[in-house]
């Protein structure tokens, strides 16, 4: 988007005038604003209203622009993101990576884009830094690096995807070439497993039968016996 001055080189239009590439979203488009002033109107006044009126256009063209961008970062994959590496965001993807390159073992984790276009890695490595944890550590990093605002923030946490997306990419991955073992999943899964685990606890505490400090063991089972077919 710009404007440019076209000099008059035809009989339809001898004064020339201003042209502005605007862009709409979609495509470019060329809008042209004339020098060819109407009666009664000086030419010098003309020309003043015309080039006020292009540089009006190019600057809501850019804005426009600006604002379509923004929103293909905040609520899109980007183009060239690869299968299951992305969680609907620009400059955000899945990994399963090494610490380093001389470490052998993988781990789940997010690669970010920082503002000046370095990558930043994320590791999961439970208890420590568990799958929520880590998600919102990049997740704040990303919104930050980026300028994005709170809101668009809010509602990329509120969708992120769950640990089940390493069990996808672990398996694209493998698809395309490489052997990462289920063991990689561990720590991504770990809160997931403490729930079942408390949720295990929970339900036996509420099932548990407490029994009389003196009883007859055996006339204690005959009647847990008979409640349960009566």
């Amino acid at each position: 988007m710009s404007v440019t001055f076209v000099e008059g080189k035809s009989k339809s239009n001898p004064l020339g005038g201003w042209k502005v590439n605007a862009y709409n979203g979609r495509r470019v488009r060329q809008k042209f604003f004339s020098r060819k002033a109407p009666k009664n109107v000086p030419q010098e006044k003309w020309d003043r209203v015309q080039e006020l009126r292009a540089e009006h256009l190019d600057a809501l063209c850019k804005k426009n622009s600006a604002a379509a961008k923004y929103l293909r970062f905040v609520r899109q994959n980007h183009a060239l993101v690869k299968p299951a590496r992305g969680i609907g965001i620009h400059g955000f993807n899945l990994s399963i990576m090494p610490k380093n390159k001389d470490d052998d073992q993988y781990y789940c984790g997010f690669v970010v884009l920082s503002g000046e276009g370095d990558q930043k890695r994320f590791l999961i490595r439970a208890p420590h830094r568990t799958y929520t944890d880590v998600l919102h550590e990049a997740i704040d990093f990303w919104a930050e690096s980026h300028d994005v605002r709170p809101k668009d923030k809010a509602r990329v946490l509120a969708n992120a995807p769950g640990p089940e997306c390493f069990k996808a990419l672990r398996r694209q991955l493998n698809q395309e070439g490489m052997s990462i073992p289920v063991s990689v999943l561990s720590d991504a899964y770990y809160e997931q497993r403490q729930d079942f685990v408390l949720q295990r606890i929970e339900k036996r505490e509420n099932t548990r039968i407490d029994m009389p400090d003196t009883i007859d063991i055996a006339h204690w089972f005959e009647e847990q016996r008979n409640a349960e077919t009566a």
